[in-house]
């Protein structure tokens, strides 16, 4: 095997490290982008829960209506998509 020389290791650990950057910042940059939805989201089922006596209103709560909104939707996707 060749040994590699210092400036060749520097050089890969500065390449993955900024690609590791990148992708850092571009999961950054759609968490941003997406906080409005589920914000609006979560006023939504706690405005639902409310008039519908069905909870206590909090951002538990909410939080746990909301994974299982998710789940259920997940599942109604996975059986329409079924294939036969």
């Amino acid at each position: 095997m060749k040994e590699k020389t210092p400036g060749a290791l520097y050089g890969t650990v500065i390449k993955y490290f900024i690609a590791v950057c990148v992708v850092l910042g571009g999961i950054y940059l759609i968490f941003c982008l997406v906080d409005p939805v589920f914000e609006k989201i979560g006023e939504s089922i706690g405005i639902v829960s409310q008039a519908l006596n069905v909870g206590r209103g909090d951002d538990f709560h909410s939080l746990a209506v909301l994974a299982m909104v998710g789940i259920l939707i997940i599942g109604i996707v996975k059986i329409i998509t079924r294939r036969k």
